[in-house]
């Protein structure tokens, strides 16, 4: 069993980690299996003193550093769209570490298990901690609407995320926090506008 494999299997409800992370993890593993690959056939052209598999293997090894400079900049655009912190090493080592670890070389390669470790931890949610938003005193009677028209129609039938997602909305009306609420909350703002209950906040 693959590490990858193991990550998905304790990938529980206590790990929320969005789509486009699950695969720059996976496209991580296939870099390494292939950088494992290459290293093997390293090994085995250097035992038989195979001069042209050597050259070929070093061209394949070359490719395999444009790969894998190509996730240092995916991994970048990842820790700049979610707030990722304390993540730019992991950058920093796939763009400037050797793709391949060979025994008894000096110079620094690439750890990918402990970038992909590091990124899961980052998505990692207490089920103990509380999450529901907080709420101020502003917008009283379009609050009551709201949560009554959500009560009503999503707090039974809807999905976990689509009732977090109106629960924040109403909890950023309560506080007065109205600005840019479409692009804040796409969904909420959708369902919210569509019952008609948003024209005091226009």
């Amino acid at each position: 069993m693959s590490w990858f494999t193991i990550i998905k299997k304790d990938n529980s409800v206590d790990y929320k980690i969005p789509d486009d992370v699950k695969m720059f993890m996976a496209d991580l593993e296939s870099a390494e299996q292939e950088s494992e690959s290459i290293k093997d056939q390293v090994e085995q052209a250097e035992y038989h003193k195979q001069e042209d598999d050597l050259e070929d293997l070093k061209e394949e090894e070359y490719e395999l550093q444009a790969e894998v400079s190509e996730l240092g900049d995916k991994l970048k655009s990842l820790i700049d769209k979610y707030k990722i912190k304390d993540m730019d090493w992991a950058v920093e080592e796939l763009k400037d570490f050797s793709p391949i670890y060979y025994p008894f070389k000096s110079g620094e390669s690439v750890n990918y298990f402990q970038i992909n470790d590091s990124l899961k931890d980052n998505f990692y949610v207490d089920p103990y901690e509380d999450k529901t938003p907080k709420r101020g005193n502003k917008n009283k009677k379009i609050v009551a609407r709201l949560n009554s028209f959500q009560n009503q129609h999503y707090e039974q039938y809807g999905t976990p995320e689509e009732n977090q997602d109106l629960h924040e909305f109403i909890s950023a009306v309560s506080n007065g926090d109205v600005s840019n609420l479409r692009n804040r909350f796409p969904f909420a703002h959708l369902v919210f506008d569509e019952a008609g209950l948003l024209g005091d906040l226009e």
